[in-house]
């Protein structure tokens, strides 16, 4: 089946449908969970944004972005989707037209500095050996394998799906700064707080 970039956002908004905390209302978890859903709802719709605007790479990289959110927060327990989220590494690259190669170099580019700078200023807030040192142990991974990946994708020629690993890689970092286990050490605006 093809995968298009209206698909792939109409696919997260029905996700977001049935997207629900599983900590009862009032407390810090259910908080964090609807932190976690309200900045992926907010990129899928700055996903659909750009599609309607002739943006093709900001779209895909909103949905990437939002995926990320949805996939951390599911993954940690603060969020039950009870559907998967979209597939995120498209094998093709015919969501973007060829006429915005040059901004897919640059952004996939940038993308990749911003995740590798990320990963490098935060330092973990919750002492060794307890869950939440675990969780951002478990982010922080997710991070690196996705920002290697994207280098491998990146060597590859493979533009889209490298912008879509590191979009989605950062995601992650920014659920598990929201949720609180990490600190940022410096360069804060390389985040979403």
């Amino acid at each position: 089946m093809q995968v298009t970039l209206p698909g792939y956002g109409k696919d997260l908004e029905e996700i977001l449908k049935i997207t629900r905390p599983t900590a009862p209302e009032g407390s810090l978890l259910y908080s964090i969970a609807i932190q976690i859903r309200n900045m992926a709802s907010c990129y899928v719709e700055d996903g659909a944004h750009f599609f309607k605007t002739a943006d093709p790479v900001n779209s895909y990289a909103s949905f990437s972005y939002a995926s990320g959110w949805l996939d951390c927060g599911h993954s940690l327990g603060f969020i039950t989707c009870h559907a998967p989220v979209p597939g995120l590494l498209f094998s093709g690259s015919d969501l973007i037209p060829y006429t915005a190669m040059p901004q897919l170099t640059e952004k996939t580019n940038r993308y990749a500095r911003l995740l590798e700078q990320a990963v490098n200023v935060l330092v973990y807030a919750a002492e060794p050996g307890t869950l939440p040192f675990e969780s951002a142990q478990k982010v922080l991974l997710v991070a690196e394998v996705h920002l290697r990946h994207g280098r491998v994708l990146e060597e590859e020629c493979r533009l889209v799906p490298a912008l879509g690993s590191y979009s989605y890689g950062h995601a992650w970092l920014d659920a598990g700064l929201r949720a609180g286990f990490f600190r940022v050490v410096s360069d804060r605006d390389l985040f979403t707080l």
